[in-house]
């Protein structure tokens, strides 16, 4: 059965995973009429940035058909990357503003585990320096934006990295409180189930019936109660592990091993003390998972 307060984290996860590709695919195409319109900038960009939507969108609408978070994450994180590097190369390099969303790359990473933030951390620093010595690794840069709007071009990216750390943070804070209620829950529905557990265990303890858990197929005593040691003499460790002929009677064993699943039986057996009489017992019994729980009480007879 999977655990609850795990599947509400992934749950968590999957949320913030959605919020931040609308997020991403809303700004993308918010700077793409932008540059078209704006800007003027109807080739190479539009080209960059129309494809990288569509795929972040058919990304997080498959995460509803193979409820695989990991998945949908991968795929996000290397579209947004190479997304990144292709902007960074035809605006400007090392001096463009992206260069500013490609480093918080990495932050979301670490979202996920701190393996994968580490990789991408490293994967980002390298990208940067690379891009700072791109005349020296032969790679192409540009800068498609025209010089009158590199000003307002920057101003909308540091409005962006500074809108989607804020939305990020407030969205981590708000997981790691649901988290902490979602333990915190757990841990008192925990330490009431040990309550009822340790309350379970003294009722047994300090019955006077006899109590045991005997394995219908092997016929052997799985549990006893202290009540066999007051009653009958056994140190329980004498018991556990050895056959019921112990102590029943051979003609009771066939009707014990063919009790049904699920059926209840009575029966009365003397049952052997350790001293080598017999005490006769009213036994009740029930058979569930392959087991037999069975308590009973002296007649006295």
């Amino acid at each position: 059965m999977e655990n609850p307060v795990f599947q509400k984290l992934v749950d968590q996860q999957i949320a913030v995973l959605r919020i931040t590709s609308y997020i991403i695919v809303g700004f993308i195409s918010l700077l793409f009429v932008m540059v078209y319109t704006a800007f003027g900038i109807k080739q190479t960009l539009p080209m960059i940035m129309l494809p990288y939507d569509a795929a972040v969108l058919v990304n997080i609408l498959l995460l509803s058909i193979h409820k695989k978070a990991y998945i949908t994450y991968i795929v996000l994180i290397t579209l947004t990357f190479a997304e990144l590097m292709a902007l960074v190369l035809v605006s400007g390099g090392i001096l463009s503003p992206i260069v500013l969303i490609l480093i918080t790359l990495s932050w979301f990473a670490f979202y996920t585990s701190r393996k994968q933030g580490k990789l991408w951390f490293v994967i980002c620093f390298v990208s940067v320096i690379a891009v700072y010595n791109a005349a020296y690794f032969n790679i192409p840069v540009s800068n498609i934006v025209p010089e009158k709007y590199r000003t307002f071009f920057l101003f909308v990216i540091i409005l962006f990295v500074l809108f989607l750390t804020s939305v990020y943070l407030l969205m981590v804070k708000q997981d790691v409180s649901n988290a902490h209620k979602s333990f915190s829950q757990a841990k008192k529905d925990l330490e009431e189930k040990n309550k009822r557990m340790e309350n379970l265990v003294m009722l047994v303890n300090y019955s006077i019936e006899l109590m045991c858990v005997i394995d219908i197929n092997t016929m052997v005593f799985d549990e006893v109660n202290p009540e066999f040691k007051i009653s009958l003499g056994y140190e329980l460790s004498q018991l556990r592990g050895e056959s019921v002929k112990k102590l029943l009677k051979d003609s009771i064993i066939p009707t014990l091993a063919a009790v049904k699943e699920g059926e209840k039986i009575s029966f009365d057996t003397p049952i052997l003390c350790r001293s080598g009489a017999e005490k006769m017992v009213s036994w009740l019994a029930i058979a569930q998972n392959g087991k037999l729980y069975t308590y009973g009480r002296s007649t006295g007879k």
